[in-house]
């Protein structure tokens, strides 16, 4: 029927598989849907079309990045049938072409109604979103979604929008007004009784304190989430929580109880089978060996994180890795291999059109030039306390 409505010139294909309508037929059937039919026989048709996207953007960020404390969706409306994504790779080339338009639904769910489309769909972009740099369309759909969660009175809905909203303002360098958010979600998820979302709060409200250099505080609120995961008894919540706690101390320079808690949090992964925490608190170690020195155990630690997130097919946390793997490598004075992981990061976060790119461009410049005049001796680049949102912290879970 597309390709009918193609070689008529009503409909276009742009690219292959993507049709759209020119703008003055676009007008039209609006015209033709609002003199043809019920209010709602439109009603009806919106509920599947948003049913189709959410329940396809939650399968998407369910492959990006299974969440711990996963939200239950209402079954889809007859006739709705969600995309079936084969896996990582496949759930990204999905929102990379679907964006705009998931980005459309979210605001045509908060302006008819479906508030609790609204708020899932935001929730279900936040990863995606987060990887691809794109801070402020993250920050507008989280707002549209409070918006109508507050409409509707949904005190969950306005619990995972303020997360949202402060993830996006604490990625752009608004710390306070994003653990302002984090306190409004954690109070509305303790009233819920939720202690994972709860947690979920505590774990983002760390991470602001860490990109601050807040380390003392980023650690508080690893601990209080992992009060909180003990008392869900969320076994995945707590190796989450510990591995924070853990690169939090090794960054304190409390070496040995940093590496304590990382290798906890390594063996509930393991026995836990749950390979992207594994991979999270394997990068997490090498951090805590390239600062003790141990820059040997350090590379091995990065080349098993690495091996793992490339068997998952997570191709924005290697770009991570292979920096982290870089920076070894230029302390061990192996700027050979230090340049090729640096290059390979730059190719996977160019691909991904990440602002990250830019960070690794320089940082192969200086590399070309050679070790700063003033550098102490077998000093390399050690990553600051400045993560993206599923970068070394991958781990936490329901972040």
């Amino acid at each position: 029927m597309l390709g009918e409505l193609t070689r008529l010139h009503i409909a276009a294909e742009p690219a292959a598989g993507r049709f759209g309508l020119h703008d003055l037929l676009r007008a039209y059937a609006l015209e033709r849907a609002e003199a043809d039919e019920t209010a709602a026989e439109r009603h009806a048709a919106a509920h599947r079309v948003l049913d189709y996207y959410l329940h396809t953007a939650h399968a998407m960020s369910r492959a990006l990045s299974p969440p711990r404390n996963a939200i239950t969706l209402a079954p889809p409306q007859p006739g709705a049938l969600r995309e079936e994504l084969g896996g990582y790779r496949q759930a990204w080339s999905w929102a990379e072409a679907e964006c705009p338009v998931l980005l459309a639904m979210v605001a045509l769910a908060a302006d008819t109604g479906f508030a609790r489309h609204a708020w899932q769909l935001a929730r279900a972009l936040d990863t995606f979103l987060s990887r691809r740099g794109r801070w402020p369309e993250l920050a507008h759909v989280q707002r549209l979604a409070l918006g109508a969660a507050h409409q509707a009175g949904d005190l969950a809905g306005q619990a995972h929008a303020h997360c949202g909203i402060g993830w996006a303002c604490v990625s752009q360098g608004s710390y306070d007004d994003g653990r302002t958010h984090f306190r409004e979600a954690a109070e509305l998820f303790r009233q819920l009784g939720d202690k994972p979302g709860e947690a979920r709060a505590c774990v983002r409200a760390g991470q602001a304190f860490w990109r601050e250099g807040r380390l003392r505080e980023a650690c508080r609120s690893a601990e209080r989430a992992l009060e909180l995961y003990r008392a869900s008894g969320d076994r995945v919540g707590q190796a989450g929580a510990l591995n924070n706690i853990g690169l939090y101390h090794l960054r304190l320079g409390a070496y040995e109880r940093g590496l304590d808690c990382c290798r906890q949090a390594l063996a509930a992964f393991r026995e836990l089978g749950e390979h992207r925490g594994e991979a999270s608190t394997l990068d997490s170690l090498g951090d805590g060996y390239h600062r003790l020195g141990r820059t040997g155990d350090a590379i091995a630690c990065y080349e098993e994180s690495l091996a793992a997130f490339r068997e998952l097919g997570d191709r924005y946390n290697q770009a991570e890795i292979l920096t982290h793997l870089a920076a070894a490598y230029q302390t061990s004075g192996d700027g050979h291999h230090a340049g090729d992981c640096l290059e390979e990061a730059l190719a996977i976060l160019t691909e991904l059109q990440h602002r990250n790119a830019a960070e690794v461009r320089a940082r192969l410049a200086d590399l070309a030039a050679g070790p700063p005049r003033h550098a102490a001796p077998g000093v390399g680049w050690l990553p600051s306390p400045k993560p993206e949102p599923a970068g070394r912290s991958a781990a936490r879970p329901g972040s």
